[in-house]
């Protein structure tokens, strides 16, 4: 229902229109009545709001025109229709001057005033109608302004401006907080991968927006809120322009550091970062955007929870001199053969030490490619599988586990990770090789000595004396047995039993106790080095490892 307010001073006019006017039957209530303009006005300001206004030209007091006016400046939209007994085109022209939707001379017939009444409101209809679509689009719109511009930022940063296009301008049709001139784009990368595991999808979406207000609210101080964060599958993309003052690379160091703070302290997460060098242009973004991406790609060699700057690293790289590619390097592939050959031979000290020199080779410098070191290392583990298998080393056991560990490679965020994957492969192979040949007695009485007494302080030098031989000894004989140190397999012994205590849901402090840890934090950060959890995360993830 649309309310109607009728203005007419001549009362028997008014009310013959209120009682031969089908109201109800067009859809309209007569919301109220009044003599002049100044009651009028009055009549509106209690409501209800009329949607139209019939009103008389001529009335006391204040008449039609000055009405309609007064009426117009709280009522900007209200429509009107005008009643006058003058057929006077100076009305009619000020009438249609104050955009009166219509002017009926009086007397009118009762049909082509409703008529007139009937096609206005079709009118305010139509006017709302369209109004609510209009509203309708606008709340689709701003709902889905930060899809469209976290997809366009990702398109900015990864490809060069295209023809017809203009970022400069969507960045303020946008009201976008970042400028697009001085830009510089950054990428913080979560370190720990593995720990999602233990978490749902709704939980890591929580996390992972949790994540995003932390990185937005501690990165606006940092850039005068010049600053947006968009998500990119498990990484955070920033852009920025920088702060009035210019920061040098230890102050911006810091500045990032705090994020690093924030992320650890209320989410337990632990992020690399890597920033571009500064763009004039947004259109120049992606220049700043692939700077940054070579920059995180550095957390390879120098490890999880580092800030790389591009400039930085290039300055490093200056003089740097071009050897050969991994794949070219003769040294390595003499390395190889010769840890290959020590292993037919069952040297397996020898083969150990070489391992060590390979893996310090596989440090090409932090602007080679990961990819082309994981590819290296990878047909390197499948020549040490072809050797397992021309050995004879058949345990369906040993031999899956191979295959797991070459399957792990692609997955490795860091060289120190990649080291510790192959060690493993090569301890796996020794053990398998081993296992056709009798221990030796001394590392024989030394693993008795291990198993019975892994809880206490056992250490190299206190077992050495129980099996009577020096620990250096002792040391050379366990890697050329077993192909690992005393200390690594005491370890991974220790955290084989811890496993199966964390599957009984003992207290992650007992548990340290119980396998020979004096120390809760150096227990957690053992154990998350052999299994790649933590303890809380392996409880978490059912003790499946």
């Amino acid at each position: 229902m649309m309310n109607v307010l009728l203005v007419e001073d001549e009362i028997t006019i008014r009310e013959g229109l209120r009682d031969t006017i089908p109201w109800k039957e067009n859809g309209l209530h007569l919301c109220g009545e009044a003599g002049d303009g100044l009651e009028a006005l009055e009549r509106i300001a209690a409501g209800p709001v009329p949607d139209l206004i019939i009103t008389d030209i001529h009335m006391p007091k204040m008449n039609g025109l000055d009405f309609i006016q007064a009426a117009r400046a709280t009522l900007p939209n209200v429509e009107v229709i005008v009643l006058s007994g003058y057929d006077d085109f100076q009305y009619a022209k000020k009438a249609i001057q104050l955009g009166v939707n219509g002017y009926v001379l009086k007397p009118c017939r009762t049909e082509e005033l409703v008529q007139l009444i009937v096609s206005t409101k079709m009118k305010i209809t139509a006017i709302r109608e369209t109004q609510t679509s209009m509203h309708s689009i606008q709340n689709k719109w701003e709902r889905s302004l930060p899809t469209v511009i976290e997809q366009s930022l990702l398109r900015w940063v990864r490809s060069p401006r295209q023809k017809l296009e203009n970022r400069s301008n969507q960045l303020e049709e946008w009201n976008s907080p970042i400028r697009p001139t001085d830009l510089l784009a950054g990428i913080i990368r979560v370190d720990d991968s593995s720990g999602n595991r233990v978490f749902n999808k709704t939980d890591q979406e929580l996390i992972r927006y949790a994540a995003f207000n932390i990185i937005q609210e501690t990165f606006n101080p940092i850039f005068d809120h010049n600053v947006v964060v968009v998500r990119d599958g498990n990484d955070f993309i920033w852009i920025a322009n920088p702060p009035k003052k210019q920061l040098s690379i230890q102050e911006t160091k810091l500045s990032l550091g705090r994020l690093k703070i924030n992320l650890e302290q209320y989410l337990r997460m632990s992020v690399s970062i890597g920033v571009g060098n500064l763009v004039g242009s947004v259109d120049d973004l992606h220049l700043s955007y692939e700077q940054a991406w070579k920059a995180i790609e550095t957390r390879f060699y120098s490890g999880k929870g580092t800030i790389v700057l591009y400039s930085e690293l290039a300055q490093n790289a200056d003089g740097a001199s071009s050897d050969a590619t991994i794949f070219e390097d003769k040294s390595m592939l003499k390395l190889e053969q010769s840890i290959l050959h020590h292993l037919r031979t069952m040297k397996f000290e020898d083969a150990l030490d070489q391992t060590e020199v390979w893996l310090q080779q596989l440090h090409r410098g932090p602007l080679t490619d990961q990819s082309e070191v994981s590819l290296r290392a990878t047909a390197f583990m499948l020549e040490l599988q072809k050797l397992a298998q021309e050995q004879h080393v058949n345990a369906l056991e040993s031999n899956q586990r191979i295959v797991d560990l070459i399957k792990q490679v692609p997955n490795m965020e860091t060289l120190e990770d990649l080291s510790t994957l192959v060690k493993k492969l090569i301890r796996s192979l020794v053990a398998g090789l081993n296992s056709q040949v009798p221990t030796h007695r001394t590392v024989q009485g030394a693993l008795d000595i291990i198993h019975a007494k892994y809880h206490t302080n056992l250490t190299l030098d206190s077992v050495s004396k129980e099996v009577f031989v020096s620990n250096t000894y002792l040391s050379s004989l366990f890697k050329q047995e077993l192909g690992i140190n005393f200390l690594d397999y005491l370890h991974q012994y220790r955290i084989e039993h811890a496993k199966s205590l964390l599957r009984k849901n003992y207290k992650m402090y007992a548990v340290a106790k119980m396998v020979g840890y004096q120390e809760e934090r150096y227990f957690s950060m053992t154990f998350k080095k052999w299994t790649g959890l933590t303890p809380t995360q392996f409880k978490k993830n059912g003790g499946a490892n």
